[in-house]
């Protein structure tokens, strides 16, 4: 058998057994690497077999130790070249040496297949566009969210109305029906035209000095933000614009993914305790709509506009708790005083007629009976109307309104994620044609447990060895020098 087999033994050779990091070399760019790095370079090799996976080389033992990796090639059989990690280097004579070694699946047959549709678990992505990608992850967010930014749309100031059936005096509504904000009532809703006790007390009076209490139905407070008369009629609209703050809590990530929902989010709350999450991604335009309505029991309602593809999405609102009923009393002697003034004059009347007729019996019962109901009235309590409500902490606070918190991660949290996200890209889980090779330094991919990379001119047996490393995820180097080096900027 001739001797006509060349091997090159090299050292510093850093790709790893089990494949989690290999070179994208060509197998020209394999032996050029060897020969940089080479500690022996042997012509007239005895003919290698594979399958035997040693060689002897008439190298001495000491040099033979430095090396990590070899490459070897028949050339009277063919001009393939294989490489391989050396696994044990045996002495057999002074200037005789038996290397072990096992054949780098990867290395040796990269440029012979082709890859394929298959399913991609993991990969590093060619457009990290902001919303793009927003897979869960397998990464712990910490215990607490960071508040980057609040904004508080404050509606603590307050204004006054009322409901009555109809004026301090003279005849009810004959014809009171209206829409408010499109709810038909039979009763008149006015709003109290200067907000203060004293104008508030003068509209309780005016009907208690009338005897007319009953007529004042109730008294409720609402936020004065909600405008005058015409928002009776009509609906009060605000908006809430916002932006996404810039980093997340101080640091600014190489992965746009961390830019989305759960490491950056929005939490839209009213502070009666309705609160409902939002992701900063879904918002093709940054606004949060509020609405409120001057109702008996006034209610409010914020939510995002274009949102998820709907232009109001109800489902994600919050309600502010507004029923603030205000509670007074009347006067029960000076509403008796009202109701009863023509009735005692004509008792006064009646009196008198009987005094000049000579009925002095009956003058003075019926002057006791008057006597009696006077004093009876003085003496009655006043009647309580409406109740006291629960939101006048808020008032009194300053705090009625709606919040806008805008969160994160803490920064040493998302430093953590965004090197995970570095080396091992994303979670797209995707068929598609893996990305091997689009990045400035390396690529990582991830295949299905059942997927087959792709297919070529490959023994089936080192075929299946590149199989397993994708299915175990496999990061792919452009350049030997840079292989194992993250810190390299390796954005798109």
């Amino acid at each position: 058998m001739s001797k006509n087999s060349r091997v090159i033994l090299s050292k510093g050779i850093k790709m790893d057994r089990d494949y989690k990091n290999v070179l994208s070399y060509s197998e020209s760019d394999m032996v050029s690497l060897l020969e940089e790095k080479q500690v022996a370079n042997i012509r007239g090799c005895s003919f290698i077999k594979k399958g035997d996976n040693q060689v002897l080389i008439t190298v001495p033992y000491g040099t033979c130790l430095q090396a990590n990796y070899i490459g070897f090639q028949n050339e009277d059989y063919s001009e393939k070249w294989f490489f391989g990690w050396i696994d044990e280097v045996e002495y057999v004579s002074e200037k005789t040496t038996k290397i072990r070694f096992t054949v780098d699946s990867f290395s040796t047959w990269y440029e012979y297949w082709e890859a394929k549709t298959c399913f991609v678990e993991r990969e590093h992505v060619t457009d990290d566009t902001i919303g793009k990608h927003t897979n869960p992850e397998p990464v712990d967010l910490g215990k607490a969210y960071i508040v980057e930014n609040e904004i508080f749309d404050d509606y603590s100031s307050q204004n006054f109305a009322t409901i009555v059936s109809g004026p301090p005096t003279g005849q009810e509504f004959t014809n009171p029906a209206r829409l408010y904000n499109g709810v038909l009532s039979g009763l008149n809703l006015t709003v109290v035209k200067q907000a203060t006790a004293d104008n508030l007390n003068n509209e309780i009076s005016s009907y208690v000095s009338a005897g007319t209490p009953e007529r004042l139905l109730r008294i409720f407070q609402f936020p004065s933000r909600l405008g005058g008369f015409s928002s009776i009629i009509s609906m009060y609209s605000n908006t809430i614009e916002f932006s996404n703050p810039t980093g997340v809590n101080g640091y600014t990530p190489k992965n746009n993914k961390l830019y989305t929902y759960p490491y950056k989010k929005l939490v839209l709350m009213a502070t009666s305790g309705d609160n409902v999450e939002l992701q900063y991604e879904l918002f093709s335009e940054n606004k949060i709509r509020v609405d409120g309505v001057i109702q008996p029991t006034t209610s409010m309602k914020a939510y995002p506009i274009n949102y998820r593809g709907l232009s109001k999405d109800y489902t994600k609102s919050v309600n502010l708790d507004c029923n603030i009923e205000v509670a007074w009393t009347g006067n029960a002697f000076e509403e008796w005083l009202a109701r009863s003034s023509v009735t005692e004059a004509i008792k006064g009347v009646g009196m008198l007629g009987s005094a000049l007729s000579g009925n002095i019996a009956g003058v003075v019962a019926e002057g006791t009976s008057m006597v009696n109901d006077f004093y009876q009235a003085s003496k009655s309590s006043s009647g309580v109307h409406g109740n006291t409500s629960s939101a006048g902490l808020n008032i009194g606070e300053g705090n009625l309104g709606f919040r806008l918190l805008q969160e994160s991660i803490k920064s040493e949290v998302a430093r953590e994620i965004d090197e995970y996200f570095t080396r091992y890209g994303y979670n797209i889980r995707e068929l598609k044609i893996p990305n091997l090779n689009t990045r400035p330094f390396f690529n990582y991919v991830k295949i299905g447990q059942d997927e087959e990379i792709g297919y070529g001119d490959v023994p089936a047996m080192y075929m299946e060895d590149i199989n397993r490393a994708f299915r175990n995820g496999v990061t792919l180097w452009k350049a030997h020098i840079h292989l194992g080096n993250y810190a390299v900027n390796n954005d798109i």
